[in-house]
C-alpha cells in the first residue's frame, strides 16, 4: 500500500494559528502607525493654528474675540479662508476628545496684570509623550489659563499646547 501525500490536520491548523498570530500583529502596529500619524497631523494643526491667530493679531492689533475651542464664534475657524486653508481640521480624530471640535482650544497668554503676552493653543494627542503632558500645566500656570477651561482629565482631555 502506497503512503498518501498532503497535510494533516493538525499541520493544517498549526498553519492556521500562525497566520493568525502574524495578522493580529500587524493589525496592531498599523493601529498605532496610524494614531501616531493622526497625532503629527494634530500638531501640525496646532501650528497652523497658532501662526493664523499671530498673523491676524499682527495685522489688526487684536486677537479674534472667540477663544476656546476652534469653531466658537469668532475663534480660528473664521480665519478660514483668509489665514487659514479650507477643510484644516479634517479627517482628525483623538481617543481624548469625543466631539471633534473638541480636539482644540486657544486661549490668549496673560500676565498677571491682564496683558496678553502671547498665545497657548491646546490639543487632545490620542497619544502624549510625558514631557507633552507635563508642559500643558505650566503653560495653564505660566498664562494665567483658568484649570478648567483646559481640562487634562476626562473628555476632552488636553495634553499638548504650543505657545506663540
Amino acid at each position: 500500500m502506497g503512503r498518501q501525500t498532503g497535510f494533516t490536520i493538525v499541520e493544517l491548523l498549526i498553519v492556521m494559528v500562525v497566520i493568525a498570530i502574524l495578522a493580529t500583529i500587524g493589525i496592531v502596529a498599523y493601529s498605532g502607525v496610524r494614531q501616531d500619524a493622526t497625532d503629527t497631523k494634530i500638531r501640525s494643526i496646532v501650528k497652523i493654528a497658532g501662526d493664523a491667530l499671530q498673523i491676524y493679531d499682527t495685522q489688526k492689533r487684536t486677537l479674534p474675540s472667540g477663544q476656546g475651542t476652534f469653531n466658537n464664534a469668532n475663534s480660528v475657524d473664521s480665519l478660514v479662508p483668509q489665514y487659514i486653508q479650507p477643510g484644516y481640521r479634517e479627517g482628525v480624530s483623538s481617543k481624548n476628545a469625543s466631539n471633534p471640535n473638541d480636539i482644540f482650544v486657544w486661549y490668549p497668554c496673560k500676565d498677571t496684570s491682564g496683558k496678553i503676552t502671547g498665545i497657548a493653543v491646546f490639543a487632545a494627542l490620542n497619544s502624549a509623550k510625558p514631557q507633552e503632558s507635563a508642559q500643558v500645566n505650566a503653560v495653564k500656570a505660566t498664562c494665567n489659563i483658568p484649570g478648567a477651561a483646559v481640562p487634562t482629565t476626562g473628555n476632552p482631555a488636553y495634553n499638548y499646547v504650543q505657545t506663540f
